[in-house]
C-alpha cells in the first residue's frame, strides 16, 4: 500500500513541477513581452522612438476606420431591410401605393451616418 501511495505522490508531484515549470516560462515569457512593449511606448511617449507611437496610432487609426466602415455598410443594410419591411407595412396599413414619408427619414439618417463616418474617416 505505501509503494501504491509513494507511487501517486511521485506522479502528482512530478506533474505539479512540469506545470509549474510551463507556467512560469509562459508568464516569463509574457512580461518580457509586455516589458518590451511599455519600454518601447515609453521611449515614443518621451521622444526618443517617435516611429513606435506613430506605429501605435497608425494602426488604432485604420483600426477605427475598418470598425466604422463595416458599421456603415452595416446600418445601410439594416435601413434598406427597414425601409422596405416598414414602408410595406405602412403601405398596407394606410392602404397607398407609397407613403414616401418613412423612406425619407430613413434616408436621411442614413445620409446623416454615411457623412459622419467619412468625416471620422478623413480624420483618421
Amino acid at each position: 500500500m505505501r509503494d501504491l501511495l509513494g507511487g501517486l505522490l511521485g506522479t502528482v508531484e512530478s506533474t505539479v513541477g512540469s506545470l509549474t515549470g510551463v507556467l512560469g516560462n509562459t508568464v516569463s515569457g509574457l512580461l518580457g513581452d509586455v516589458g518590451g512593449a511599455v519600454d518601447g511606448l515609453g521611449d515614443a511617449l518621451t521622444g526618443k522612438d517617435k516611429d513606435v507611437l506613430s506605429g501605435l496610432v497608425s494602426t488604432l487609426g485604420n483600426t477605427v476606420v475598418g470598425v466604422l466602415t463595416t458599421v456603415n455598410g452595416t446600418v445601410s443594410g439594416v435601413l434598406t431591410t427597414v425601409d422596405g419591411t416598414v414602408g410595406s407595412l405602412v403601405d398596407d396599413l394606410v392602404g397607398k401605393e407609397d407613403s414616401g414619408a418613412l423612406a425619407v427619414v430613413l434616408h436621411t439618417v442614413e445620409g446623416t451616418v454615411t457623412v459622419v463616418l467619412s468625416l471620422v474617416d478623413e480624420t483618421y
